[in-house]
């Protein structure tokens, strides 16, 4: 398993349990921590005399004392915990152990999760293959964040519509704070496309959006028809239409509500007599 390139710093307890110690100690105990990172047993690093000392760039007497004072303080663990006499003693054979507690303890945990999860893929075994580990590399700028490929929607226009009509579209749409995304400029080519099958002109369509300064394409709203088909007026809009002569309601007197006709095209029906009966009601209560 490849190393992490960076080890977390937590400058409230870096600055807490280290102001009130000589500066000598502070940057000793940094160059130690990142010593500690690279070692195999995370946390916790065995080594010589001469090389702690070249490690702390002093001279082994030097050395010595930094690694009592730390010990001393208590801001790492040495062993042994008496240096001096344990080398005087050759009890150590000349090898001192540093530990970092708090990187040792994280490193036990991380390792703990590791098994369990290893453990419980093993009894859960499952169709889908387990994404490997990867192997961080060793510097933090050779590493590199792949970005996933996102899908290209192919833009497939009606022949009618340029690339300048369909560009000054976009600008309307961005001036109107919508952009079209990829999948949305596909979606709207689409719809022209559907709607030039309807008998729809696809340019005419866009520019009356753009005038109304609308975001979408509708042509019910624009009171736009296909080819063909006759665009009613504005009193066929607004009134009712006789069925037989075709006139408004707006140029003839009356249209029957249940025969649909006018009273020109049904002058003798029996609702004719029914409105004349009511009229002539009225016209005797007005008097």
């Amino acid at each position: 398993m490849g190393k992490a390139p960076a080890f977390q710093f937590y400058p409230n307890d870096w600055t807490r349990y280290l102001e009130e110690h000589p500066l000598e100690i502070e940057g000793a105990w940094i160059r130690i921590c990142c010593k500690l990172w690279w070692s195999d047993t995370k946390g916790k690093l065995t080594k010589t005399i001469p090389q702690w000392s070249r490690i702390l760039r002093t001279d082994e007497e030097n050395m010595l004392k930094i690694l009592n004072y730390i010990q001393e303080e208590n801001i790492g663990d040495i062993e042994p915990q008496n240096i001096t006499s344990a080398l005087q003693d050759h009890n150590c054979n000349g090898h001192v152990t540093v530990i970092c507690r708090r990187m040792w303890k994280d490193n036990k945990e991380r390792e703990l999760t590791r098994l369990r999860v290893q453990k419980y893929r093993g009894k859960n075994p499952s169709n889908a293959p387990v994404t490997p580990m990867k192997q961080h590399s060793s510097s933090s700028s050779s590493t590199s964040i792949k970005k996933k490929h996102k899908k290209e929607y192919e833009i497939s226009l009606p022949k009618k519509v340029t690339k300048e009509v369909w560009d000054e579209f976009k600008k309307h749409r961005t001036s109107k704070k919508a952009p079209l995304t990829n999948y949305a400029e596909y979606l709207m080519a689409q719809k022209l496309l559907e709607l030039e099958k309807e008998g729809y002109d696809p340019v005419d369509l866009i520019n009356k959006t753009i005038e109304k300064g609308w975001q979408d394409i509708n042509p019910e709203w624009l009171k736009i028809y296909p080819k063909g088909k006759k665009t009613p007026t504005r009193e066929e809009y607004t009134h009712k239409t006789c069925k037989k002569c075709g006139k408004p309601e707006s140029q003839v007197k009356h249209i029957w509500e249940d025969t649909g006709n006018c009273i020109e095209c049904e002058p003798g029906s029996q609702a004719t007599e029914k409105f004349l009966e009511a009229a002539s009601k009225i016209g005797k209560s007005m008097a």
